[in-house]
Parts: C-alpha cells; structure tokens; sequence
C-alpha cells in the first residue's frame, strides 16, 4: 500500500478531524507551514534579530532619555515659580497689584516688601522684578544677580 493512499485512508475513517494530506498530493498544506515538515525540507533558519533588538533598545534609550530630561527642566522650573510665588505673596504690600503691571520686590530690615518703587530710587536690596499674571501667579521677570535662592526660599 501507498503512503498516500494510507494517508487518506485514515483520513476518511477519522472524518471529523482535518485533514492531512501527503506532501506530493497537489494543494497539501506543508508548502505553505512556515516549518519544514520533512527531513528533505530546507533548513529552518531563525531570522537574526540582534540588529533589530539593539537598533529599538538605543532609538528608545535615547528619546526617553531626552524626555527624562525635559520633564526634569520643567520640574525645576515649576518649583523655581513656586517659590518665587509664596515669596512675593508672603512680602508685605499695602495695595491690590493689578494684573500685568511690573512690581519690585525688596528685603528690608522687618522682611521682604513688594513695591512700585523701581530698584534704584529706594535704598532697600533689590531681589527682583515681578508681574502678575491673569492666573494670579506672579512671573519673575527680572531677578538680580548675586542672590541666593536657597536662602531666600528657606524662609
């Protein structure tokens, strides 16, 4: 007896289950398996995916790097304005500042005093320029030189 023919007698006994159909019948389905499925098939060759692998994990590496870095930017900044923020609104002022008018912040001898008098018309230590925001946050717009930040916000 065949091997075809074997096959496809135990084909029609089982009818419930598919068919497997020998290699040199016409439309037989192991041409198309991505194995070899004999030992006269050629060698199945994995695909070398190091190349893929190491070009995704740098490409990745380096854009979430680079965001890492701009969220840490914007961290610093957003503390820097926050600071900024509770220290002008601690300051003594005796007037409701109008939103995106300039105001001068000093340190004088009983604390921190937020002014319209521009730096060099008052004998106070100037510590910077600031602007209220329609968000009623203040923006630094001009700080002076020589000051630490550290120290100020501590208080």
């Amino acid at each position: 007896m065949d091997r075809g023919m074997q096959l496809e007698k135990i084909n029609d006994e089982n009818v419930g289950l598919p068919l497997l159909k020998d290699a040199r019948v016409e439309g037989s389905r192991s041409n198309f398996l991505p194995y070899p499925t004999s030992s006269l098939a050629p060698a199945f060759v994995p695909n070398d995916l190091t190349n893929f692998r190491s070009r995704g994990v740098s490409e990745t590496e380096k854009r979430l790097r680079a965001e890492l870095v701009e969220l840490q930017e914007k961290y610093v900044a957003t503390i820097d304005r926050f600071n900024w923020n509770r220290l002008v609104y601690s300051a003594d002022f005796r007037f409701e500042p109008i939103m995106g008018t300039v105001y001068y912040l000093y340190k004088g001898n009983q604390g921190l005093i937020l002014s319209m008098v521009e730096p060099g018309e008052w004998d106070m230590e100037f510590l910077g320029s600031f602007r209220l925001n329609t968000d009623r946050c203040w923006e630094a717009v001009d700080v002076a030189d020589g000051i630490s930040r550290e120290e100020l916000f501590k208080q």
